[in-house]
């Protein structure tokens, strides 16, 4: 099991084969991940509920969304606040990406 620091808060980063329907943190979601705030656990599955393995890419792309889930819970927003919105959580990762494929934070 992975671990990663988060402003002083350690989440263990799991990687089941897939998810469980019986995961509570799955109920009435058509999450392909999930972080556990409460827990301070990230999951990241191998395959979709459908049995399809997911490239690593795209497990690399749901564990950053996951760990900016993570970050603005520890910086104060909850789920609830506009800080927990997935567009705002995917507008963030994709920001992230480009400075760091652009190299633009050389120029920062």
């Amino acid at each position: 099991m992975k671990k990663i620091m988060i402003l002083h808060k350690v989440y263990s980063i799991i990687e089941p084969d897939r998810l469980l329907d019986s995961d509570p943190d799955m109920n009435d979601s058509n999450a392909d991940a999930y972080c556990d705030l409460i827990t301070k656990v990230i999951c990241i599955p191998r395959r979709s509920e459908e049995g399809v393995l997911h490239s690593e890419a795209y497990r690399q792309e749901l564990l950053e969304h996951e760990i900016i889930h993570a970050l603005l819970y520890e910086s104060g927003n909850t789920p609830e606040q506009p800080g927990g919105s997935e567009e705002l959580v995917e507008l963030i990762r994709f920001i992230s990406s480009y400075i760091r494929v652009t190299g633009v934070s050389e120029c920062l």
